[in-house]
């Protein structure tokens, strides 16, 4: 019940951090009676977007693009994949959740008034991560 995700495990700056938050929200979610089942796709043909000379080769990190439902998605998905989030600069400056969010290692993204190039800048800051 309170066992961190595996790649949590890995050592690392945020190793600490990593496992609090892990048994946190293992405990929250359980608080609010809240379950969570995890369905895993291996064997996933991408050829029919890719081309039909697409073999799946996963050796590195990759991006995850979602759109969330409610808040609890991004709790879930740091429960069990850890990943790099991006968030509006905004949040970096707001007392303690601004820090916080700083440990987590989210990529903050100036939002401007032009969408084309704040897309740009969000996108070099992702490829920093990969």
């Amino acid at each position: 019940f309170l066992k961190p995700n595996v790649r949590m495990m890995e050592e690392g700056p945020y190793n600490l951090i990593r496992r609090i938050n892990a048994v946190c929200i293992r405990l929250g979610l359980a608080i609010g009676g809240i379950s969570v089942n995890k369905n895993s796709a291996t064997n996933v043909d991408y050829s029919e977007y890719l081309g039909p000379d697409w073999k799946p080769e996963f050796k590195g990190p990759c991006t995850l693009i979602t759109n969330h439902v409610t808040v609890l998605d991004h709790i879930i998905m740091i429960l069990y994949k850890f990943p790099t989030m991006v968030a509006s600069s905004f949040y970096k400056g707001v007392p303690i959740v601004g820090k916080l969010l700083q440990r987590l290692q989210l990529i903050f993204v100036e939002r401007g008034k032009d969408p084309e190039r704040t897309r740009l800048r969000a996108l070099e800051e992702i490829k920093q991560y990969q």
